[in-house]
Formats: C-alpha cells, sequence, structure tokens
C-alpha cells in the first residue's frame, strides 16, 4: 500500500488553510470532513456515539440532500413529493491525518424499511446506500471510468454497501471488486449497522452506517499495489452519498414506490461534490462522547 498526495501532482489545492481558491462544482455546494484527532477516531460499528461532539455544521441534513427521481411501477411522480416524515437521511463526513483515513456516518429515518434484493449487487432495488470518491476534484466531465484497474484519481471508486437484512449477510462492493477491498478483508474498508424500531417492512426505524475507509487513487489487484490518497489540510476531493427509499415491495407492487436520494446538488450518482479536509477545530472537545444505552442496542444489532 502506497500513499500519493494531491498536492505533489500540482492540482491546485491551498495547502493548510480553509481558504482553498477552487470554485465548486456545482457552485456553493462545498462540505467539510471533521479532522478527528487520534484518540477520538470513531469505530465503523454503527454506533453514532463517537461522533456526538462533531458540531451541526459538518452535517449534511435531510433537508440539502436531492430526490433527484421517483419511480413507481404506476406511474412517474414529481421528485418533490418525497415527505421527509417518511425518509429522512442525513451523513456526516470526518478523517484523520496519522491513520489517513475517511469516516462516514449515515443515520436515516424510515417508515417502511424494505430489503427486497435478489442478489447483493441490485442495491437499487431497495432501500440500499451506496458510497462513493472521486480522488480528485475536477470536473465531472472529466472523470474516469468506474475504478479501471491503474486508473489515476479520476477514477471513480464506488463503494456499493448491500446491507443485512439481505441476501444472506453480503456485502458489494463495486467497480472493481477484489478480494481485498471487501469490509474487513484488509486494512482498506470497515463497515458497520445498526437500527432500533422496525428491522424490516412497515413501521418506524432509524437505520445508522459506519464506514471508515482509505480513499483509493489507483486500483490494483492487490491491496499492496493499490495506492492510497493521502489526507491533508484543505484538499479537496468529490464524494457522494446515494440512498434509495423503496415502499411497498418495490418493483413487483404495482402500488410500490421508489424515491433516489443523493447528496448532489445535481441529480446523478456519480461523486460531484466538494469535500473539505477541515483544519482541527479548536472549538470542539474530542473527549466530550456521549455515554448511552448503545451496549445494550449494539449487543444483539450491530455487526
Amino acid at each position: 500500500m502506497r500513499k500519493i498526495s494531491i498536492l505533489a501532482l500540482a492540482l491546485s489545492l491551498a495547502v493548510g488553510t480553509m481558504a482553498v481558491a477552487h470554485e465548486s462544482d456545482p457552485p456553493g455546494t462545498q462540505y467539510f470532513m471533521f479532522q478527528f484527532d487520534d484518540e477520538s477516531v470513531p469505530t465503523a460499528d454503527g454506533d453514532p456515539s463517537d461522533w456526538s461532539f462533531v458540531p451541526p455544521f459538518y452535517r449534511i441534513t435531510a433537508e440539502k440532500w436531492n430526490t433527484a427521481n421517483r419511480a413507481s411501477t404506476g406511474g412517474d411522480f414529481d421528485p418533490s413529493e418525497a415527505d421527509l416524515a417518511t425518509f429522512a437521511p442525513s451523513a456526516v463526513y470526518g478523517w484523520n491525518d496519522n491513520l489517513n483515513r475517511a469516516y462516514v456516518l449515515i443515520e436515516v429515518d424510515d417508515d417502511y424499511h424494505e430489503i427486497n434484493r435478489t442478489d447483493a449487487i441490485y442495491i437499487w432495488d431497495d432501500d440500499g446506500l451506496e458510497v462513493r470518491w472521486s480522488a480528485s476534484h475536477i470536473s465531472k466531465d472529466e472523470y474516469g471510468g468506474y475504478g479501471t484497474v491503474g486508473l489515476d484519481g479520476t477514477a471513480i471508486t464506488f463503494q456499493g454497501f448491500a446491507f443485512p437484512p439481505g441476501i444472506e449477510e453480503s456485502w458489494w462492493v463495486g467497480f472493481p471488486n477484489f478480494d481485498w477491498n471487501l469490509p474487513g478483508a484488509s486494512p482498506y474498508l470497515d463497515v458497520g449497522w445498526s437500527y432500533t424500531g422496525t428491522r424490516l417492512g412497515e413501521g418506524a426505524s432509524t437505520y445508522r452506517y459506519e464506514i471508515s475507509t482509505e480513499i483509493p487513487f489507483t486500483i490494483a489487484e492487490t491491496y499492496e499495489d493499490t495506492e492510497f490518497l493521502d489526507l491533508e489540510e484543505g484538499e479537496i476531493i468529490h464524494a457522494n452519498l446515494n440512498m434509495g427509499d423503496a415502499d411497498g415491495e418495490f418493483p413487483d407492487n404495482a402500488s410500490s414506490t421508489w424515491v433516489f436520494w443523493t447528496t448532489n446538488v445535481d441529480a446523478g450518482n456519480n461523486p460531484e461534490q466538494d469535500f473539505i479536509f477541515a483544519e482541527m477545530d479548536d472549538n470542539v472537545d474530542q473527549t466530550a462522547v456521549e455515554a448511552a444505552s448503545w451496549g445494550q442496542i449494539k449487543a444483539g444489532l450491530a455487526k
């Protein structure tokens, strides 16, 4: 495993400052990744308590997500019909300098949690989650293919997690799919999940997903030969999340619906939003982790 710096490749970034001279694509849509100190990095176990001190400024709340598409076996609908009372996702990104890792917490309130996929890859048939990274922040028109072996930072690294419950308890990580880039198969990627409420079907639930990952720059058939981005304050990458909200046994039921949610401001599932590796926030006490009853919840639910 090797690390490569965007700065070393002369991609116009400002060093060690948040005053980054870059026009976001689309304009005005920059998000910041909270910097964890070494003693406070979150564990990817589905327990959000180790994010409790992260200020709301860093959170991408539901109203900032784009409902880019709504489908129904009974006809087309305006995506604006999506109701936050029935599905409300939020997310927060973080990173750590010394460990060279990025972290994501996704939480979603859902009144009907559905896993209807017939194969782990079909995460777009139900309440699936996609986590996507592009190591550079070039225009989306300049992106390379989906994680083709040997591509540089213009490639899109597509982590499509088929979270349980589903086909057994399988994972699918796409574009490309090697043995080493599955969760837990190498130091590259760890994931965790938990829920409260109704696990599957109609009934209120809150699902929580956590990701801890290195960010690939070039992709090889082995972990040792893959180059990973060297994360540094002030650098910018492109990233995004996509989620589906399926209700009513989509697509088999004539009255079912499916809404595509994305953190992209524009419609589309490729990573298009600027994410900035934030400097250490001196106003935050990172020792202030809330004590909670999560141990009881995690004992039977978190993976």
